[in-house]
């Protein structure tokens, strides 16, 4: 009797085992793979689409899903794979109207997914536009930069930001560049020869290490141009947490609480937190070091860019100037608390 019940027992806990390996397969984690997020088209003819398909797979053990894909103005996404199955491949079509561009253009899509280590980021798409015009850009010597010899763009903390320049000889004979010196790491450069002696393009991507503040890097080219032996190009980023907050210091002034019908719960101010880039921001919890001050959620953009909070009293603070601050916490990993300075004059 008691080798049946062992018999039994040994039963039960292989069952139990399987049971709980079967939820462990059952609730597997996707993983998006993709070699390369950018791509350089290279020259075109006005009027003709640039386009390219961004091949991916997902090397997880549960469904990989393309929950959303949200290309920049004048991008469209032409086609994407839904649903991945674990390893099978997808893809990411992106396709751009040369009509209304000239010269260098450079465009992005959001792509947003449920795989936890990658669930957004950003495809982009770099390109040339030719027309019989001259190209539009800054004359130096022999050479037309384009759009310009200067570059700067705004960039949330640990993302990058990309663009795309031409140098064009504008004379009929070939100056040829014969090196380029990046000058700096805060951008990764990558420098291709089109045309020897005639067209050359500059793609540039900033580091996704760059600390707060504003960045910048000068890139030298040396020609065969004997009135212009050196090209430069300046490139600026400026970072900027990914979760921006305004106003960046509250203040109450004037709070009257001499009389003692005054009713200070009626009063508040608001609060707009702001994600830099992606979506789905959220605050997980809101407090003040001033005991008097309250906050709440006062309402959630539908696409988790933006939170409005709401500050006020639940009661009345005793008269004075009062400091301290609001200490908030959001999902976002890379601003993970942030701090409002608050002042209350009360009277």
């Amino acid at each position: 009797m008691k080798t049946k019940n062992f018999i039994g027992l040994v039963v039960m806990l292989f069952a139990a085992v399987g049971s709980v390996f079967g939820q462990s397969a059952a609730s597997g984690v996707p993983k998006l793979v993709i070699k390369s997020t950018e791509h350089n088209v290279g020259e075109i003819k006005k009027g003709m689409p640039a386009s390219h398909t961004y091949v991916f797979k997902n090397e997880g053990t549960a469904d990989l899903e393309i929950k959303r894909v949200a290309p920049t103005c004048g991008c469209t996404a032409s086609d994407f794979t839904k649903v991945i199955p674990p390893g099978q491949e997808g893809k990411i079509t992106l396709s751009v109207a040369s009509d209304a561009y000239t010269g260098p253009v450079s465009k992005n899509a959001e792509v947003y997914t449920n795989d936890p280590q990658k669930d957004q980021f950003t495809l982009v798409i770099n390109f040339i536009v030719l027309s019989d015009m001259t190209p539009k850009g800054k004359m130096v010597g022999p050479f037309i930069i384009g759009p310009n010899d200067r570059w700067s763009a705004r960039v949330p903390r640990g993302l990058t930001v990309n663009g795309l320049m031409a140098i064009t000889n504008n004379t009929p004979q070939p100056v040829k560049i014969t090196k380029m010196i990046p000058g700096g790491e805060a951008f990764k450069i990558d420098f291709q020869t089109l045309e020897e002696g005639k067209r050359y393009s500059i793609n540039f991507v900033s580091s996704t290490e760059l600390p707060l503040g504003t960045h910048k890097q000068v890139v030298k080219f040396l020609t065969e141009s004997k009135e212009t032996p050196e090209l430069t190009v300046e490139l600026e980023a400026i970072v900027f947490p990914a979760v921006t907050v305004n106003p960046a210091h509250l203040v109450f002034e004037n709070i009257m609480v001499s009389d003692p019908e005054a009713d200070v719960t009626y009063t508040s101010k608001f609060v707009w937190l702001r994600l830099g880039r992606g979506n789905g921001l959220e605050v997980k919890s809101m407090t003040s070091d001033l005991p008097f001050v309250t906050i709440k959620v006062e309402s959630n953009d539908p696409n988790g860019l933006a939170v409005i909070l709401r500050v006020g009293f639940k009661e009345k603070p005793a008269k004075g100037t009062h400091t301290g601050k609001l200490r908030i916490e959001t999902n976002n990993s890379d601003v993970k608390f942030i701090e409002v300075p608050i002042t209350v004059t009360a009277k």
